[in-house]
């Protein structure tokens, strides 16, 4: 554990978090996985080209929860923009203190489950093409790739999953975990993906402040995604993003949703086509950062109102995307709305974690963002499980 531990500074992606909102004008980087240098990829990576993606399924029955929610501050048209449904009482008082006395809101795990929704049969069809196509093209079933944002990148996600020691689950959180052999499906995905680091430490197409088009630039086979296929080359990636893309001040709600969604069809395109499962996830409310006026000032002010309406337009595209390519989702958004202050820090913008350790899943610690994440992300990876260890 202590040699795998002295690698991370060299392999692991800068993940240190913006004390603001995620700057969306942020130029793109070199797209390289930080740390990880193109030329440095290990002869045991698969090099094949990849071909086309299978053809396209017809759509799910899309069982994404958070497309049905009613409250005002769910609202994402240009009607909700006229219209602050802000004010100072929205204004997170206690969003650092999840899970701790004076704070606790207890969850039933079964309204958090909502939103990892069974896998319907075109999913599960569509999961098994793309599965077949990386088994082709030599895909790692060990582990899964991660693509996204700070929220991503936060070694708060998924990391304390590769030591045991950071990990503490209740009884009904294990069972939903469970795999048939008696272990969890956090056991199953410690195997080693990537020289002898687990897919919860190797490397990650994330970056603090990075909007949903970092992901493809400059070319699809340079750009992180691009390089997150060549050298890890997993089954499976987790992608989320929108956080960042929503804090642009667009000509209108409309040509932001259209170049979002095109941005996020390209990397599901890029994905599919290296035969990579795709899995896409919902993105958390923008509850207020404290250095934005609540309610616009003047037309196309960027307060707290307006990206709060432009996130929820965009995590809906996500939510369609994943519903019209037949994609497994991860509906956070829903599970997050369960929570305190839904789950979200004293900035507005990154979920908080519980004092104990974002690996804590229990009572206490699903009541905080990272938590929850990151339970819910195994809660999918948990259905994939069997999809991925079959013949």
């Amino acid at each position: 554990m202590r040699r795998l531990f002295a690698l991370l500074p060299v392999l692991s992606c800068q993940v240190a978090e913006a004390p603001r909102s995620p700057d969306a004008g942020e130029p793109a980087p070199r797209p390289v996985l930080s740390g990880v240098a193109p030329s440095a990829t290990p002869s045991t990576f698969p090099t094949t080209t990849p071909s086309a993606a299978p053809e396209v399924p017809a759509p799910a029955a899309c069982q994404a929860p958070s497309l049905t929610a009613t409250d005002p501050r769910a609202g994402r048209d240009e009607e909700a923009l006229a219209h602050c449904a802000f004010d100072r009482s929205d204004v997170p008082t206690l969003a650092d203190r999840c899970g701790q006395p004076g704070a606790d809101r207890p969850v039933a795990l079964a309204r958090l489950d909502e939103a990892v929704p069974p896998l319907d049969e075109a999913t599960t069809a569509r999961v098994r093409s793309l599965l077949a196509e990386g088994k082709r093209q030599g895909r790692s079933t060990n582990g899964f790739g991660l693509v996204g944002d700070s929220i991503t990148a936060s070694p708060k996600f998924l990391r304390p999953f590769t030591d045991p020691r950071l990990v503490q689950l209740s009884d009904e959180v294990r069972a939903a975990l469970a795999l048939p052999d008696g272990t969890t499906v956090i056991e199953r995905f410690r195997r080693p993906l990537y020289g002898v680091l687990d897919a919860y430490v190797a490397p990650r197409a994330a970056k603090v402040g990075a909007p949903s088009f970092w992901a493809l630039r400059p070319t699809p086979s340079r750009s992180p995604v691009g390089t997150l296929v060549r050298q890890l080359s997993p089954a499976v990636a987790i992608v989320m993003y929108g956080s960042n893309d929503a804090t642009t001040n667009q000509p209108g709600l409309a040509e932001l949703v259209t170049g979002f969604r095109e941005h996020m069809t390209a990397i599901v395109d890029q994905l599919e086509a290296a035969g990579i499962v795709p899995v896409l996830s919902t993105i958390p409310p923008h509850t207020g950062d404290p250095a934005r006026p609540l309610c616009d000032r003047f037309p196309g002010d960027l307060s707290n109102w307006r990206i709060a309406v432009q996130t929820n337009a965009l995590s809906a595209a996500v939510a369609e995307l994943a519903c019209a390519r037949a994609l497994p989702l991860v509906d956070l958004r829903h599970g997050l709305d369960a929570l305190s202050d839904a789950g979200i820090g004293p900035d507005g913008v990154h979920p908080n974690a519980h004092r104990g350790g974002a690996g804590k899943l229990d009572a206490q610690g699903l009541q905080c963002g990272y938590n929850l994440r990151n339970y819910l992300t195994l809660r999918m990876l948990r259905q994939l499980a069997p999809l991925l260890d079959a013949p």
